[in-house]
């Protein structure tokens, strides 16, 4: 949990936790954001496979490549820099 998820639920240690829920699209932006590229590509090669309609279920826009940011030799996306300036930085 976050310091902030932790001021919000004061009572989060009684129940060793919290609850946290996110949209569908939350939800497979979390995940696509943290699968590898492998797992990622077996969607992708799925047999009847259609960009747009996974793009309507899941937000995810498969034909626009992320960008990507290079760090003493590891290549990171740029959503997952600013997801982490965004928990960084508060």
């Amino acid at each position: 949990m976050t310091d902030e998820q932790k001021v919000n639920d004061p009572d989060f240690h009684v129940k060793e936790g919290t609850l946290i829920t996110f949209s569908n699209e939350e939800a497979w932006a979390n995940f696509w954001r943290d699968t590898s590229e492998e797992n990622r590509q077996k969607y992708l090669d799925l047999p009847n496979f259609v960009a747009d309609i996974f793009k309507e279920i899941t937000g995810i826009d498969v034909n626009k490549p992320e960008e990507m940011v290079e760090i003493d030799g590891k290549k990171y996306s740029k959503s997952t820099l600013k997801e982490a300036m965004r928990l960084y930085v508060r």
